[in-house]
């Protein structure tokens, strides 16, 4: 009943919050009307621009091309800035990195002309996010350290966070854990100063997240079991089910079945009483790959199967594919043969459309496998063939890249070894000419000695 009604006031704040922005687009549509400012004018644009971005408006480009016009004509170094910024923002939701990239450049630009600190680092964080955006992990790295240099040095503490926590996000994509870490725990000390609970409990399951990758269980599980008393203490249902999902995970990695599925099975409740399908999918599938571990392959049928019906709903064709070829598993493991190929072969086909090649590749070996039980050596030679291509093809393409490295490492330690042998080799050439300018000091010396001698026997006789 209390669930009932909370959800009916988030509903109604939800729609208030809704109605707000649409008041405050309605009144700056009336004031631009009425204004008379050419400035101000450019200042409303952009402000109209923003707003109907957050909206999720398609014409909020035109109010920020219409801002940018005006400002250019004005010459207001401000209205131009603020203008290729929203232009920014609206092209990188809308996936044109390329075009996002332009604008933020320029709205960097205009801002250092203007020695604007703040407005820099705000352009320096959305040039951040645009390289993520694109997987450019490293330069990303870079927009986002500078941005954070700005908002640090005007104390813009909230800012500076979360730059922190986007620098460590970068660094966890790129593999590089400890760097992470360092980052996330800088960001964990500026949000406990700010007690900021919400971004606490977000760094915080980072943390967790990176010490589950390295293997360390108990430092995960501790970060995870803090971000649980956390979110319970503040009733927050959604951060509660994330950190017992993910405690779900820790414990079935440390093989504790009981205590994971426990976990998992909280987290579902709670998810099923926000309605997040996708979320549902998740721990669904993750009960139906703990059960399944456990051998208990009824319950774990229907994990999948619930799993499965969701990512339809949610048209998650990737999601559905996996989903397909584990219940056709599942259905092979039972020896129920018929079952398993009609699932198989359409998680096979659905894989085969949308290109998910990991659920090709295990489709191919599964379906090799049953009918091998089902003695169709023929098509179980087929499948395993195919199976085995795509093994390798996968495989080549990790080895391809690994290789490269090695090229890039060998040719690099090549390259040392030439400047380290050229460096020995004109340590080598002054020595030599050291000992020459000795000995020639040494030749030189006892001449003129001889000569000395000469003169002084001569003027003696």
């Amino acid at each position: 009943m209390h669930i009932k009604i909370l959800s009916t006031l988030i509903l109604c704040f939800v729609c208030l919050a809704g109605k707000a922005q649409e008041t405050v687009i309605d009144s700056l549509k009336k004031a631009l009307e009425s204004v008379k400012d050419q400035t101000q004018k450019v200042v409303l644009l952009n402000r109209l621009a923003s707003e109907m971005h957050d909206a999720g408006k398609e014409d909020a480009d035109s109010y920020s091309k219409q801002a940018l016009a005006l400002a250019k004509r004005l010459e207001y170094a401000d209205g131009i800035g603020n203008a290729h910024r929203n232009m920014g923002e609206i092209a990188l939701t809308q996936s044109k990195h390329k075009e996002a990239e332009k604008s933020f450049q320029e709205a960097l630009v205009t801002f250092k002309n203007m020695e604007d600190d703040l407005s820099i680092a705000y352009a320096l964080e959305a040039l951040g996010r645009t390289k993520y955006a694109q997987s450019e992990y490293k330069n990303a790295i870079v927009f986002f350290e500078e941005a954070h240099t700005h908002f640090a040095r005007i104390n813009e503490h909230t800012e500076s966070t979360q730059t922190l926590l986007n620098i460590g996000v970068n660094h966890y994509f790129l593999a590089n854990y400890e760097k992470a870490l360092d980052y996330y725990f800088q960001a964990l000390k500026l949000s406990e100063a700010q007690k900021d609970e919400e971004k606490i409990r977000l760094i915080l399951n980072n943390i967790g997240a990176v010490y589950k990758k390295l293997g360390n269980l108990d430092k995960a599980l501790t970060h995870f079991q803090r971000v649980l008393k956390l979110s319970e203490a503040r009733k927050d249902d959604a951060s509660t089910a994330q950190a017992l999902s993910n405690l779900g995970a820790v414990y079935e990695d440390d093989n504790q079945w009981t205590e994971a599925q426990q976990a998992y099975q909280k987290a579902l409740a709670l998810y099923k009483e926000q309605k997040s399908l996708q979320n549902q999918a998740k721990v669904l599938n993750n009960l139906g790959d703990l059960t399944r571990k456990q051998k208990n392959y009824e319950q774990a049928l229907d994990y999948h199967s619930q799993s499965l019906k969701l990512k339809e709903e949610l048209n998650d064709k990737r999601g559905v594919a996996a989903s397909l070829v584990n219940v056709g598993e599942l259905y092979m493991a039972q020896k129920n043969n018929e079952q398993a190929l009609v699932y198989l072969k359409r998680g096979l086909r659905m894989a085969t459309s949308i290109g998910a090649r990991d659920s090709q590749k295990d489709a191919y070996r599964s379906l090799a496998y049953t009918y091998a039980t089902m003695s169709n050596h023929e098509q179980a030679y087929n499948y395993l063939r195919k199976h085995l291509e795509l093994r390798d093809s996968l495989a080549l393409s990790e080895v391809g890249i690994a290789d490269l490295q090695a090229r890039f490492q060998t040719n690099q330690r090549e390259k040392d070894l030439k400047i380290k042998n050229q460096a020995q080799e004109i340590t080598d050439l002054k020595q030599q000419q050291q000992q020459l300018w000795l000995w020639g000091s040494i030749v030189i010396a006892f001449f003129a000695i001889f000569l000395i001698l000469i003169f002084f026997f001569k003027r003696k006789m």
